[in-house]
C-alpha cells in the first residue's frame, strides 16, 4: 500500500516537473528569439566579430548567428565566436544576461530532477543512494558524451577526438570556443542534445558534489563511540 502510495506520488511529482519543462522551454525560447531579434536591429549594419558562418555563407547578423549568440550568452557557454562590435551593445548583452541566465538556470534544474525521478521510475528505485547516484551519473554521462561525439562527427566530418573535445567543453559550459560548427543553422538543430546535456553534467556535479561532502564529513568528523557511566 505504501509502495503504491510512493509510485503514485513519484508519478505526480515527474506530471508537474514536465509541465514545467515545457512551460520554461517556451520562455527560455521567447528571451532567445527577442533577444535575437533586438541584437539583430541594433548590430545589422555591423560586422559581428566572428567566425562562424550562416547557410548564406556570409559572416554577418543574420538571424541563425543571432540565436546562436543569445543561447550561449543565456547558457553561459560563450565561445566568444560571436561578439557584438558596438560598445553599446556589449554592456546591454550584460543586461539581458541577467534576465535570460536565470531563466535558463530553471530549465536546467528542472530537467535535472525529470531526469532523476524519470529514473527512479524506471528502476523502480525508492530513493537513490550516493553511491548509486555517482555511478549512475558518470555512466549516464559517458554514455550521453560518447552518442554526441558520433553524432557530431558525422554532421561536421570531425575526427572524435575533436567532436569529444567540442561536446566535453559544450556541456560543461566551458566554452573554449577554439573548436566551433563553421555552420551556425545546423549547430542550433542540435541545440536539445546540447540542453540536456547541460542538465546530464549538472546531475552529475551535484552526485559528485554529494558524494565529496560525505567523504569529507567521514574524514574531518569521524562518529565517536559514547560509553555509558
Amino acid at each position: 500500500m505504501e509502495l503504491s502510495k510512493n509510485s503514485d506520488m513519484l508519478n505526480i511529482e515527474i506530471k508537474k516537473l514536465s509541465v514545467r519543462v515545457v512551460a520554461l522551454s517556451i520562455l527560455n525560447i521567447i528571451v532567445w528569439l527577442a533577444g535575437s531579434l533586438i541584437f539583430m536591429f541594433l548590430e545589422y549594419d555591423n560586422p559581428c566579430d566572428t567566425s562562424q558562418k550562416s547557410c548564406s555563407k556570409k559572416s554577418i547578423w543574420t538571424l541563425s548567428n543571432a540565436i546562436l549568440y543569445t543561447t550561449t550568452l543565456s547558457t553561459t557557454i560563450g565561445y566568444g565566436n560571436i561578439t557584438p562590435s558596438s560598445p553599446l551593445v556589449r554592456l546591454l548583452s550584460l543586461v539581458y544576461a541577467g534576465v535570460a541566465c536565470p531563466v535558463f538556470a530553471l530549465l536546467l534544474g528542472d530537467i535535472s530532477e525529470l531526469i532523476q525521478g524519470a529514473a527512479q521510475r524506471i528502476f523502480g528505485i525508492k530513493k537513490i543512494s550516493v553511491s548509486l547516484s555517482m555511478k549512475g551519473a558518470v555512466l549516464f554521462l559517458i554514455v550521453y558524451g560518447l552518442v554526441g561525439t558520433v553524432l557530431v562527427a558525422s554532421l561536421f566530418s570531425w575526427n572524435y577526438q575533436d567532436s569529444l573535445y567540442f561536446i566535453g567543453s559544450t556541456i560543461t559550459t566551458i566554452g573554449f570556443g577554439d573548436i566551433v560548427p563553421e555552420d551556425s543553422l545546423l549547430f542550433l538543430l542540435l541545440g536539445i542534445y546540447f540542453i540536456t546535456g547541460i542538465s546530464v553534467y549538472g546531475f552529475f556535479q551535484e552526485t559528485m558534489m554529494a558524494g565529496i561532502s560525505s567523504w569529507l564529513d567521514c574524514l574531518c568528523f569521524k562518529p565517536t563511540k559514547m560509553h555509558s557511566l
